[in-house]
Protein backbone atom coordinates (compact mmCIF):
# COMPACT_ATOMS: atom_id res chain seq x y z
CA UNK A 1 0.00 0.00 0.00
CA UNK A 2 2.66 2.49 0.45
CA UNK A 3 4.41 1.58 -3.12
CA UNK A 4 1.17 2.61 -4.17
CA UNK A 5 0.83 5.81 -2.42
CA UNK A 6 4.38 6.44 -3.64
CA UNK A 7 3.58 5.81 -7.02
CA UNK A 8 0.19 8.14 -7.12
CA UNK A 9 2.00 11.08 -5.58
CA UNK A 10 4.50 10.59 -8.30
CA UNK A 11 2.56 10.99 -10.97
CA UNK A 12 2.37 13.98 -12.96
CA UNK A 13 -0.23 16.61 -11.65
CA UNK A 14 -0.79 17.00 -15.36
CA UNK A 15 -1.69 13.14 -16.09
CA UNK A 16 -4.23 12.90 -13.43
CA UNK A 17 -6.15 16.37 -13.45
CA UNK A 18 -7.99 18.16 -10.67
CA UNK A 19 -8.96 15.13 -8.17
CA UNK A 20 -5.66 14.45 -7.78
CA UNK A 21 -4.58 17.24 -7.24
CA UNK A 22 -6.86 17.30 -3.76
CA UNK A 23 -6.03 13.41 -3.08
CA UNK A 24 -2.19 14.69 -2.93
CA UNK A 25 -3.11 17.02 -0.56
CA UNK A 26 -4.65 15.30 1.78
CA UNK A 27 -2.36 12.61 1.75
CA UNK A 28 0.40 14.41 2.26
CA UNK A 29 -1.44 16.56 5.33
CA UNK A 30 -1.78 13.38 7.13
CA UNK A 31 1.88 11.84 6.21
CA UNK A 32 2.35 15.16 7.96
CA UNK A 33 0.22 14.73 11.10
CA UNK A 34 1.19 11.57 11.79
CA UNK A 35 5.00 12.51 11.38
CA UNK A 36 4.68 15.04 14.16
CA UNK A 37 2.57 12.57 16.53
CA UNK A 38 5.47 9.78 16.52
CA UNK A 39 8.01 12.98 17.36
CA UNK A 40 5.40 14.42 19.84
CA UNK A 41 5.09 11.33 21.62
CA UNK A 42 9.15 10.27 21.42
CA UNK A 43 9.92 13.77 23.58
CA UNK A 44 7.21 12.54 25.86
CA UNK A 45 8.98 9.41 26.51
CA UNK A 46 12.78 10.96 26.59
CA UNK A 47 11.46 13.50 29.12
CA UNK A 48 10.19 10.73 31.29
CA UNK A 49 13.02 8.72 30.88
CA UNK A 50 15.62 11.53 31.92
CA UNK A 51 13.48 12.98 34.67
CA UNK A 52 13.78 9.22 36.40
CA UNK A 53 17.41 8.40 35.99
CA UNK A 54 18.01 11.96 36.80
CA UNK A 55 19.97 12.27 40.22
CA UNK A 56 18.13 13.88 42.87
CA UNK A 57 19.17 17.41 43.79
CA UNK A 58 19.29 17.09 48.23
CA UNK A 59 19.15 20.28 50.07
CA UNK A 60 22.04 21.12 52.13
CA UNK A 61 21.54 21.77 55.29
CA UNK A 62 23.69 24.01 56.87
CA UNK A 63 24.17 25.62 60.26
CA UNK A 64 22.04 28.09 60.44
CA UNK A 65 19.18 26.21 59.09
CA UNK A 66 19.51 23.65 61.92
CA UNK A 67 19.62 27.05 63.95
CA UNK A 68 16.32 28.47 62.69
CA UNK A 69 14.49 24.32 62.82
CA UNK A 70 15.93 25.02 66.89
CA UNK A 71 14.40 28.18 66.96
CA UNK A 72 10.71 26.95 65.62
CA UNK A 73 10.88 24.48 67.90
CA UNK A 74 11.20 26.47 70.75
CA UNK A 75 8.81 28.73 69.42
CA UNK A 76 6.09 26.03 69.32
CA UNK A 77 6.63 25.09 72.61
CA UNK A 78 6.40 28.52 74.11
CA UNK A 79 3.21 28.86 71.93
CA UNK A 80 1.91 25.49 73.28
CA UNK A 81 2.99 26.59 76.90
CA UNK A 82 0.96 29.80 76.36
CA UNK A 83 -1.98 28.21 74.81
CA UNK A 84 -2.17 25.66 77.47
CA UNK A 85 -2.31 28.66 80.30
CA UNK A 86 -4.91 30.23 78.36
CA UNK A 87 -7.04 27.18 78.38
CA UNK A 88 -6.23 26.41 81.77
CA UNK A 89 -7.65 29.80 82.85
CA UNK A 90 -10.70 29.74 80.53
CA UNK A 91 -11.74 26.31 82.66
CA UNK A 92 -11.12 27.62 86.16
CA UNK A 93 -13.19 30.90 85.15
CA UNK A 94 -16.01 29.10 83.72
CA UNK A 95 -15.93 26.32 86.78
CA UNK A 96 -15.73 29.53 88.97
CA UNK A 97 -18.86 30.71 87.04
CA UNK A 98 -20.78 27.56 87.45
CA UNK A 99 -20.61 27.67 91.07
CA UNK A 100 -21.29 31.82 92.00
CA UNK A 101 -24.75 30.23 93.02
CA UNK A 102 -24.49 28.18 95.14
CA UNK A 103 -24.83 28.48 98.96
CA UNK A 104 -22.57 29.68 101.35
CA UNK A 105 -20.21 27.05 102.82
CA UNK A 106 -18.49 26.78 105.83
CA UNK A 107 -15.94 24.34 107.01
CA UNK A 108 -18.66 22.33 108.99
CA UNK A 109 -21.08 21.93 106.10
CA UNK A 110 -18.58 20.94 103.14
CA UNK A 111 -17.95 17.85 101.66
CA UNK A 112 -14.80 16.27 103.03
CA UNK A 113 -12.55 15.64 99.68
CA UNK A 114 -8.86 14.21 101.00
CA UNK A 115 -6.74 16.11 98.32
CA UNK A 116 -8.63 19.56 99.31
CA UNK A 117 -8.17 18.55 103.00
CA UNK A 118 -4.70 18.46 102.33
CA UNK A 119 -3.95 21.64 100.50
CA UNK A 120 -5.62 23.49 103.00
CA UNK A 121 -3.43 21.69 105.05
CA UNK A 122 -0.58 22.25 103.63
CA UNK A 123 -1.22 26.24 101.84
CA UNK A 124 -2.68 27.82 104.44
CA UNK A 125 -5.60 30.53 103.71
CA UNK A 126 -4.61 34.07 103.30
CA UNK A 127 -7.62 36.51 102.77
CA UNK A 128 -4.79 38.92 100.83
CA UNK A 129 -2.20 38.65 98.16
CA UNK A 130 1.48 38.08 99.06
CA UNK A 131 4.94 36.67 97.72
CA UNK A 132 5.19 32.68 98.13
CA UNK A 133 8.44 31.65 98.31
CA UNK A 134 9.12 31.60 94.65
CA UNK A 135 8.32 35.43 94.70
CA UNK A 136 4.77 34.75 93.22
CA UNK A 137 1.88 36.90 93.81
CA UNK A 138 -0.56 34.66 95.86
CA UNK A 139 -3.56 34.36 97.81
CA UNK A 140 -6.38 31.81 99.22
CA UNK A 141 -4.77 28.56 99.38
CA UNK A 142 -1.92 29.18 97.14
CA UNK A 143 -3.84 30.27 94.18
CA UNK A 144 -1.35 32.23 91.67
CA UNK A 145 -2.27 35.15 90.62
CA UNK A 146 -2.66 35.39 87.04
CA UNK A 147 -2.29 38.77 85.16
CA UNK A 148 -5.56 38.85 83.79
CA UNK A 149 -6.81 38.51 87.54
CA UNK A 150 -7.34 41.04 90.05
CA UNK A 151 -7.93 40.80 93.65
CA UNK A 152 -7.34 42.82 97.07
CA UNK A 153 -8.80 40.87 99.29
CA UNK A 154 -10.92 37.74 99.30
CA UNK A 155 -13.33 35.66 101.52
CA UNK A 156 -12.75 32.23 102.69
CA UNK A 157 -15.73 31.36 100.69
CA UNK A 158 -14.37 32.61 97.26
CA UNK A 159 -11.02 31.00 98.18
CA UNK A 160 -13.16 27.54 98.29
CA UNK A 161 -14.22 28.16 94.97
CA UNK A 162 -10.81 29.26 93.60
CA UNK A 163 -9.56 25.78 95.30
CA UNK A 164 -12.34 23.56 93.55
CA UNK A 165 -11.42 25.34 90.14
CA UNK A 166 -7.83 24.79 90.47
CA UNK A 167 -7.76 21.11 91.81
CA UNK A 168 -10.34 20.32 89.18
CA UNK A 169 -7.59 21.57 86.38
CA UNK A 170 -4.83 19.49 88.42
CA UNK A 171 -7.55 16.42 88.42
CA UNK A 172 -8.00 16.51 84.93
CA UNK A 173 -4.24 16.50 84.14
CA UNK A 174 -4.07 13.35 86.14
CA UNK A 175 -6.86 11.50 84.30
CA UNK A 176 -5.33 12.74 81.02
CA UNK A 177 -1.99 11.78 81.70
CA UNK A 178 -1.98 8.59 84.28
CA UNK A 179 -2.18 5.63 82.32
CA UNK A 180 -2.47 2.98 85.59
CA UNK A 181 -4.88 2.39 87.90
CA UNK A 182 -4.76 4.92 91.47
CA UNK A 183 -6.00 4.11 95.06
CA UNK A 184 -8.15 7.54 96.64
CA UNK A 185 -4.63 8.55 98.63
CA UNK A 186 -2.12 8.07 95.23
CA UNK A 187 -4.89 10.41 93.64
CA UNK A 188 -4.79 13.02 96.41
CA UNK A 189 -1.02 13.11 96.55
CA UNK A 190 -0.97 13.62 93.04
CA UNK A 191 -3.76 16.13 92.89
CA UNK A 192 -2.12 18.09 95.70
CA UNK A 193 2.09 17.97 93.54
CA UNK A 194 0.11 18.99 90.56
CA UNK A 195 -1.54 21.65 91.68
CA UNK A 196 1.97 22.65 93.17
CA UNK A 197 4.06 21.92 90.59
CA UNK A 198 1.37 22.55 87.27
CA UNK A 199 0.38 20.85 84.64
CA UNK A 200 3.42 20.86 82.24
CA UNK A 201 5.82 20.30 84.90
CA UNK A 202 4.16 17.10 85.53
CA UNK A 203 3.47 15.71 81.96
CA UNK A 204 7.08 15.82 81.41
CA UNK A 205 8.52 14.40 84.85
CA UNK A 206 10.15 11.08 85.89
CA UNK A 207 7.62 10.36 88.15
CA UNK A 208 4.92 10.21 85.44
CA UNK A 209 7.34 7.76 83.50
CA UNK A 210 8.01 5.28 86.71
CA UNK A 211 4.12 5.72 87.60
CA UNK A 212 2.86 4.64 83.73
CA UNK A 213 5.32 1.81 83.99
CA UNK A 214 3.87 0.28 86.91
CA UNK A 215 6.95 1.51 89.23
CA UNK A 216 5.02 3.31 92.08
CA UNK A 217 7.47 2.97 93.90
CA UNK A 218 10.00 4.87 92.05
CA UNK A 219 7.18 7.20 91.68
CA UNK A 220 6.57 7.80 95.40
CA UNK A 221 10.24 8.42 95.40
CA UNK A 222 10.49 11.59 93.09
CA UNK A 223 8.21 13.33 95.35
CA UNK A 224 10.95 14.17 98.00
CA UNK A 225 12.88 16.18 94.13
CA UNK A 226 10.49 18.90 94.18
CA UNK A 227 11.74 20.25 97.37
CA UNK A 228 13.85 23.54 95.56
CA UNK A 229 12.77 27.68 94.65
CA UNK A 230 14.48 29.66 92.59
CA UNK A 231 16.19 32.92 94.19
CA UNK A 232 18.64 34.81 92.32
CA UNK A 233 18.96 32.72 90.07
CA UNK A 234 19.86 29.78 92.03
CA UNK A 235 16.96 26.81 92.94
CA UNK A 236 17.38 25.84 97.21
CA UNK A 237 15.75 23.77 99.08
CA UNK A 238 12.81 25.19 100.79
CA UNK A 239 11.88 23.74 104.05
CA UNK A 240 7.91 24.46 103.07
CA UNK A 241 7.77 22.25 100.27
CA UNK A 242 10.35 19.56 101.77
CA UNK A 243 7.50 18.76 104.47
CA UNK A 244 4.72 19.11 101.83
CA UNK A 245 6.87 16.64 99.27
CA UNK A 246 7.78 14.28 102.23
CA UNK A 247 3.18 14.33 103.28
CA UNK A 248 2.69 13.55 99.77
CA UNK A 249 4.56 11.00 99.60
CA UNK A 250 3.64 8.87 102.94
CA UNK A 251 0.23 9.76 101.42
CA UNK A 252 0.92 8.02 98.19
CA UNK A 253 2.67 4.88 99.52
CA UNK A 254 -0.19 4.38 102.06
CA UNK A 255 -2.78 1.91 102.00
Amino acid sequence: MISEIYNFLKTPESEKGKPFRFGKFFITAALTAAVGCNLVYGGVIAKDYFNKTAPVQTARITPAILDKRRYNAELRADCKDETERIENTRKRLLTLESRTQRAPETPESREYIPELELIRQVEGFSSTAYKCQAGVDTIGYGHVILPEEKFNAITEEEAERILEADTKIARDAITKYVRVPLTQNQHSALTSFVYNVGERRFRESTMLKKLNSGDYEGAASEFSKWNKVKKNGKKIPSQGLTSRRRIEANLFIEN
